[in-house]
């Protein structure tokens, strides 16, 4: 027999950051045999796909991979994947990483990445041949904008490594509507101005038609000085620093008095992550807002006014989550917020403000509006004169599970006071340590001590005020509306009920798991590497070492088959996000030898700081890439031949054979593995595959070929066949002879590759024709079902309109 070239099914990702603005739309529109996956964009984007890659099913069982789509934000020379900028100076550090990917993907793997000037100038087309290089795939990208054609862009990638087969993973139409274009401007340093400072980034972000980007690249604990005012943000834009607000901070040096930002009139701004400090204007000395603003995951620190506002003054519409204003100064009202119309404050942190007249934390000035506060902490504010705490002339406040507490005035505490017209109203569940704010609705509690810890970084982004033991405060909110994550991002609602303020308590201790229960990995020629990850799943407050132990159940020897580190694994107290993770990381040795799976089974030694989790122990099964397959031969007569459990070879001889491969991933052949010519009609046989991923060879006669479970290869030689795959992503070659390809809506997607001229498609389980829909994609034809969109076979260079219903026929089968 000659030796049969064969193609399993193929599978398209597209892999989309969810910073890019509307992806939604992307999203929705991306082409039916393309499989979305959206990036976690607080987390390395490139450690992401890895991963991915790595653990897909499909690809562990043997899926090949047409094309990668990366869907983000570029520049020259790079894309922004997650929390990554990816350009050719971080190339470098991430090379592990990629030939993970390299080794997921197939030679004729494609990578098309969507982004603005990416491939642009001598700089972007040395980017995209190294990540060729590196991943081992032909790359294409753009060297202009990409997107709106109003904005400039197109969808047109114009650089290309090699010959790119690959189609754009969304619809013709999508592609016209989409609105925006893929563009960002990232600040790689901490200069003043010029190439890639943030002040060249807010002039050309201003310069730049729609709402833009601006991210940053720097090392930890960077900052940036300003020798002068920053100009101001007169077009709409997203200033955001994945790295999180203690690591990249923005402050006034030198020049005068300026605020830090300035947003105008009719601009919608969104700031995160960042830091301000050592502004001082006469209004607004960290902020000054006159348009819409977001500020999420911010510390706004130290700035003065001279009137009004010394954090943030506002004068437009302004929404604050997740954030401490701490230490601000105001020489008339509103230390930490100054407002000309009213704003919203969620789970944040008011602390350490002052003001001379009143409102230490907030005050306004003839205001508009309302103000809605909900989960905020306000303590330790200070005025000299008025409401140390809140200080209103005509703004309303409403207020629910929040604390008011331990503000003051020269004549002691005072947390609200009003010389005018405006008043603080309780939606309830909130404390108060005086009664001057009258809070009296349901749950609220007067003249209490919160007990409340220092300022300090107790975890997440932002400082925060811990709950001491016995707060009053812990499970006395309401659940109503109530948030999902406390200031720091951890979960709420941990004993049944919110706690009050923006810290929510976690009376237990984090409870530590692996990953998963089982991981797989076929061993190679050279050493081979697994990961494992090890997460806490809350915010540990004291250190928690983890000890990695082996089971000796385990079939697998240490030194020999594998070696794994670190043996004890450390968390931090008060690590948050990605920091709950750690990975234990598995070298397979390289072996060749004829031998069986083997396991290697993890367990968690004596945890300190810590529980075990659900998944506290996990089997790493290396496969055997070469191991010794039973071998079932049968005889020239009509024989019926069970398989094993393992991975069989079986061989039926001549006569109309019965074969049950069963478990395993096996091959089977009914005749001889050497061709045979079949003239009486005596080699008709029933071949059924079982479990696993088998490979089927019907040989002579009209056979009957079952994949069965997995994703099986079925070849079904010469005669006129019956092939069906059953479960999962099955391949199928009828070869000579009026065949029958049975779709099934319970099955995966098949891929028939030699729908020939009297060939026919059978249809089982009350699948009808006029169920079906048939479409024409390139050189393919993909039949759906029309009810789910599922596809249930691809067709290989068949013409959709040569499938009429006479090639199609309803069977009833018994299997």
């Amino acid at each position: 027999m000659t030796q049969q070239s064969y193609h399993i099914q193929e599978l398209n990702l597209v892999f989309i950051d969810p910073t890019v603005l509307n992806s939604q739309s992307l999203i929705a529109s991306v082409k039916p045999d393309h499989q979305v996956v959206i990036l976690d964009f607080t987390k390395d984007g490139v450690t992401q796909i890895g991963e991915f890659l790595e653990t897909n099913s499909f690809l562990q069982q043997g899926g090949l991979i047409k094309s990668i789509h990366l869907v983000s934000h570029g520049i020259k020379g790079g894309l922004q994947l997650g929390s990554t900028l990816l350009n050719s100076k971080t190339l470098k550090s991430y090379e592990k990483d990629l030939q993970h990917w390299k080794k997921a993907l197939s030679d004729g793997t494609d990578l098309v990445v969507y982004g603005c000037d990416v491939a642009f100038g001598d700089e972007g087309k040395t980017f995209i041949q190294q990540l060729s290089q590196l991943t081992g795939t032909d790359v294409t990208a753009s060297d202009d904008l990409t997107g709106n054609s109003t904005l400039g862009g197109d969808w047109n990638l114009e650089v290309a490594t090699g010959l790119i087969e690959a189609s754009l993973a969304f619809s013709s139409q999508a592609m016209e509507a989409y609105g925006e274009v893929l563009s960002q401007f990232v600040v790689t340093n901490t200069n003043d101005s010029g190439v890639g400072s943030l002040r060249q980034a807010i002039l050309n972000s201003n310069s730049t038609p729609g709402t833009q980007d601006i991210l940053f690249s720097l090392p930890t604990a960077s900052v940036v000085n300003l020798a002068s005012a920053l100009p101001n943000l007169t077009d709409s834009v997203n200033i955001i620093n994945f790295t999180g607000a203690k690591n990249l901070t923005i402050r006034r040096n030198s020049g005068g008095n300026y605020s830090i930002f300035t947003i105008k009139n009719g601009q919608t701004v969104n700031i995160e992550g960042l830091t301000l400090t050592n502004g001082s204007s006469e209004f607004g000395g960290g902020i000054y807002n006159e348009g819409t603003l977001a500020i999420a995951n911010s510390i706004i620190s130290g700035n003065q006014a001279t009137q009004t506002g010394g954090g943030i003054y506002n004068k437009g519409t302004l929404t604050v989550t997740n954030s401490t204003i701490n230490g601000n100064t105001a020489q008339i009202v509103g230390g930490g917020i100054g407002a000309a119309t009213g704003f919203s404050i969620a789970n944040s942190t008011i602390s350490g403000n002052t003001a001379k007249f009143g409102g230490g934390a907030i005050g306004d000035v003839i205001a508009t509006g309302t103000v809605n506060i909900s989960n905020t902490t306000i303590y330790n504010n200070f005025s000299n004169a008025g409401g140390g705490g809140i200080d209103l002339i005509t703004l309303t406040v409403n207020i629910k599970n929040s604390i008011l507490a331990g503000n003051k005035n020269d004549d002691g505490e005072q947390n609200f006071a009003s010389p005018g017209d405006g008043k603080i109203i309780s939606f309830g569940h909130n404390i108060e340590s005086g009664t001057d704010a009258g809070f009296t609705s349901t749950g609220d509690l007067q003249n209490t001590n919160p007990l409340l810890a220092p300022l300090a970084d107790n975890g997440g982004f932002t400082p925060t005020h811990a709950l001491l033991p016995g707060s009053p405060a812990i499970n006395k909110g309401d659940n109503t509306n109530a948030l999902t994550l406390d200031q720091r991002g951890n979960p709420r609602i941990i004993d049944g009920t919110v706690d009050i303020g923006a810290f929510e308590v976690n009376p237990y201790p984090p409870k530590v798991s692996f990953g998963a229960a089982q991981y797989n990995k076929v061993e190679g020629n050279s050493d081979t590497t697994v990961t494992i990850p090890v997460t806490l799943d809350s915010l540990p407050s004291t250190t928690v070492t983890v000890p990695i132990t082996i089971s000796l159940t385990s079939t697998a020897t240490s030194g020999s088959d594998y070696f794994f580190a670190p043996t004890t694994l450390s968390f931090n107290p008060g690590v948050t996000g990605t920091g709950l993770t750690q990975q234990l990381s598995i070298t397979i040795k390289a072996d060749n030898l004829p031998e069986n799976d083997e396991t290697i089974v993890f367990n968690f030694g004596t945890i300190q700081g810590a529980v075990a989790g659900t998944i506290n122990t996990t089997t790493l099964t290396i496969a055997a890439n070469d191991a010794s397959p039973d071998t079932l031969i049968g005889t020239n007569g009509s024989d019926e031949i069970f398989g094993l459990s393992s991975n069989d070879i079986v061989i039926g001889k001549l006569g109309s054979d019965t074969i049950d491969a069963g478990e395993g991933e096996d091959t089977v052949f009914g005749d001889e593995i050497t061709p045979i010519v079949d003239i009486l009609g005596e080699n008709n046989d029933t071949i059924r595959g079982g479990n696993g991923a088998d490979r089927i060879f019907g040989g002579e006669g009209d056979d009957k070929l079952y994949g069965d479970a997995g994703n099986d290869m079925i070849w079904g030689n010469d005669g006129s066949d019956f092939l069906w795959g059953g479960e999962g992503n099955d391949y199928l070659t009828g070869g000579q002879g009026n065949d029958v390809f049975v779709v099934s809506s319970n099955g995966g997607i098949d891929t028939i590759n030699d729908f020939q001229e009297y060939d026919t498609i059978g249809l089982i389980g009350g699948l009808t024709y006029s169920q079906l829909s048939i479409t024409q994609i390139l050189n393919n034809t993909f039949i759906f079902e029309s009810s789910s969109q599922k596809i249930l076979a691809i067709l290989t260079g068949v013409q959709a309109s040569t499938l009429t219903s006479s090639r199609f026929q309803n069977l009833t089968v018994d299997v």
